[in-house]
């Protein structure tokens, strides 16, 4: 079980910042990071490796990083499981978009890059997945990339349970048969959590799911979309939706309101929509009444849209 580990004070006559861009580039491969402060930029990374798997622990302030597209032929890149156990991450990839915070998780396909940036104090563990060895785990990964889901979901806990034990485990003397265990659930975890494999069926969900998430991840910003417009697209009934969406836990309704939602949250947590009022930003995700909204985003996220700009913008000072 190989192993490496670094952070951005080493010696070396660069600055800090510049040392760990550098050290995380040539590590991790085709990335762009840049930091905010770059003499005074503090991190930490350590890494592990599982055969053809790896587990990676990162501790940083402040930095965006875009990960670029690779030039590897499909079927020998790798997947990026990353969960957050400090801080908060704006994320953009081609499936999936939002701002992610602490016991949240979200999968990435490093061949087709992505771009994210980090709160100040942020950690995160990442688990990089070969994809030959992922896709026999789990077959409809690309449906588990589209779904969004957290803890609170039925298998999110079971999903942060198996995650925090991994992360627990990071850098203690423990058996590694045990870490390679843990290691070999997590797929089967993830997609169940995710609502693509019926634990009673043993069966993966077929593509139709897939295509309901791509809809309403492209148009859940019009006020008017809703079961009917979503099969209609697809060329199914309503009874035909709603059974392929009960088969994977969940309606049409609560997809729509969590892309909207996390949108939201994205746009309230950026300075760059600092002008926008909060029914600026609700109308924007398809949501026109601002107080309804107010009351849905508290109730999803434990503060009013308001409070957690505040909180944010306190932060980003």
């Amino acid at each position: 079980m190989a192993s490496i580990e670094f952070s951005s004070r080493e010696a070396g006559g660069k600055a800090p910042g510049d040392l760990w861009c550098e050290r995380v580039s040539s590590y991790l491969g085709a990335m762009q990071i840049s930091v905010r402060d770059r003499m005074a930029f503090d991190a930490h990374f350590a890494s592990r490796t599982f055969g053809r798997n790896r587990i990676s622990r990162l501790r940083a302030g402040y930095q965006h990083v875009t990960r670029l597209p690779s030039r590897k032929p499909r079927g020998h890149g790798q997947f990026n499981l990353l969960y957050l156990t400090r801080g908060e991450i704006d994320m953009r990839s081609h499936v999936r978009s939002g701002l992610f915070g602490a016991g949240e998780w979200m999968l990435l396909d490093n061949q087709r890059g992505y771009d994210f940036a980090s709160s100040e104090d942020c950690e995160c563990f990442a688990l990089y997945f070969d994809e030959a060895w992922v896709r026999q785990q789990l077959p409809s990964i690309e449906l588990a990339m589209q779904r969004q889901t957290s803890a609170s979901a039925e298998w999110g806990s079971a999903l942060q349970s198996g995650l925090s034990a991994i992360a627990g485990n990071f850098g203690r003397a423990t058996d590694p048969l045990h870490d390679y265990v843990a290691f070999e659930q997590i797929p089967r975890l993830l997609g169940l959590a995710c609502g693509v494999y019926n634990e009673r069926t043993s069966v993966y969900q077929d593509d139709r799911f897939g295509q309901v998430l791509a809809i309403v991840r492209e148009e859940f910003a019009d006020p008017d979309l809703g079961l009917d417009a979503v099969a209609g697209r697809i060329g199914l009934s309503r009874r035909q939706l709603s059974n392929v969406l009960r088969a994977n836990g969940t309606t049409c309704g609560r997809e729509i309101q969590r892309a909207r939602l996390d949108e939201a949250r994205r746009l309230l947590a950026s300075p760059r929509c600092g002008s926008l009022s909060i029914g600026d930003i609700s109308a924007s995700v398809g949501l026109l009444d601002a107080a309804h909204f107010a009351k849905l985003f508290k109730c999803c996220f434990g503060e009013t849209p308001s409070e957690f700009r505040a909180r944010r913008a306190q932060e980003q000072d």
